[in-house]
């Protein structure tokens, strides 16, 4: 089943994904881990993290005002195990 099926299954009008996407400035390691703030690989804390916050991917946090940090802190990351079930029919 393609998303778009699934979405119209659930009845769902709009849908997108967000995953959070940290890379090394330095030495271009990259993965999806929450907090990372040294790299694994060659120890720098040059880190780009990539988020979708407003509808926006944005990678620096560095000029966000005190109300879109917040957004950020108060995230949720959902995880639904059980949704795997709609892609198997």
């Amino acid at each position: 089943m393609s998303v778009v099926d699934m979405m119209d299954q659930l009845n769902m009008g709009y849908g997108s994904v967000n995953h959070n996407r940290n890379r090394c400035m330095d030495c271009g390691y990259e993965n999806a881990d929450d907090h990372l703030e040294k790299c694994p690989k060659c120890g720098s804390t040059n880190i780009d993290k990539l988020q979708r916050i407003t509808g926006y991917l944005v990678g620096t946090t560095d000029r966000w005002n005190s109300g879109k940090l917040a957004e950020l802190n108060d995230r949720v990351t959902h995880i639904n195990h059980g949704a795997k079930d709609l892609f198997d029919n």
